[in-house]
């Protein structure tokens, strides 16, 4: 065999394995980019609805405002659960909602979130007697199980969901799947305004709605 001819036949050779490469490669990858196309969309579907569900606000009155729980810090809460508890407040004394509902428990030495929600109500103006609480909650979800439970023993059947906005999506979704007659009231403002802490904020409820839809929790 000549020279050409080995050469001739190493590059048949080279192009007979790169087509067969194709053939046997070719589906996997035409499935690999059509999933890769659906995750996509599917993600940006998600982040739109986070967005629409955060910036409406309803226009129905209701029984109670389920305040969630943000966090308590020295005995005071948080920026945001401040910030979700004035709001309710403002609901409360525009005659949208008949009392407040705050919830969450006790996290280390401090007080529950919902007593700390309830005393700073109380300092706003809310008569005691108009608030409700459940402290038993550590986690979204359970706000809400926690929070139909005393709705029931309350008497109340429908809620105004007081949250931060790019929260509201997942709360609504629980509290629904819960059979709750619930619509959102996001909070005004939000302390998420900076790019790097929105897409922080956002990443992390992506994540967290996808656990619920997998673990329910």
């Amino acid at each position: 065999m000549s020279g050409l001819d080995s050469v001739t036949d190493e590059d048949w050779l080279g192009s007979w394995l790169m087509r067969e490469a194709w053939r046997l490669l070719r589906w996997p990858l035409r499935l690999l980019g059509a999933l890769s196309i659906l995750l996509a969309g599917w993600l940006l579907w998600l982040v739109v609805a986070i967005q629409i569900d955060g910036g409406r606000h309803s226009t129905r009155n209701a029984d109670v405002a389920i305040v969630l729980g943000a966090g308590v810090t020295r005995g005071e809460p948080s920026a945001a659960f401040d910030a979700r508890i004035r709001h309710a407040v403002d609901l409360y004394k525009a005659g949208r909602v008949h009392r407040l509902l705050m919830t969450g428990t006790a996290f280390g030495r401090e007080p529950a979130e919902a007593l700390a929600g309830r005393d700073r109500a109380i300092a706003l103006g809310v008569p005691p007697q108009a608030i409700l609480i459940e402290t038993q909650s550590w986690t979204t979800s359970m706000n809400f199980s926690e929070a139909r439970k005393v709705m029931q023993a309350n008497g109340a059947k429908t809620a105004l969901v007081v949250t931060e906005p790019l929260h509201m999506m997942r709360s609504l979704r629980m509290a629904r799947d819960l059979g709750m007659d619930v619509a959102g009231e996001p909070t005004p403002a939000t302390f998420y305004q900076d790019w790097g802490s929105w897409y922080r904020f956002l990443r992390s409820e992506i994540l967290l709605y996808h656990r619920y839809l997998a673990y329910g929790y």
